[in-house]
């Protein structure tokens, strides 16, 4: 099993990055760190690569630390 983690550089967005990722199928899982909640559509985008690409997609949310 293969998973792959998708850290884009400043210029790229996220979404589209894990999208290819997803589409590819080169990953049986793909995982985003992301700091803020997605929008329902960005979900379903996400869920129609993974579909697509034959993939998973491992959405993980980064919260603050309580000082």
């Amino acid at each position: 099993s293969r998973i792959l983690q998708v850290l884009p550089k400043q210029s790229q967005d996220l979404i589209e990055l894990a999208k290819r990722a997803l589409l590819s199928g080169r990953s049986d899982t793909v995982a985003l760190c992301i700091e803020e909640p997605i929008s329902a559509e960005q979900r379903q985008s996400l869920e129609q690569a993974a579909t697509q690409g034959g993939s998973e997609c491992l959405l993980i949310q980064i919260r603050p630390r309580l000082h």
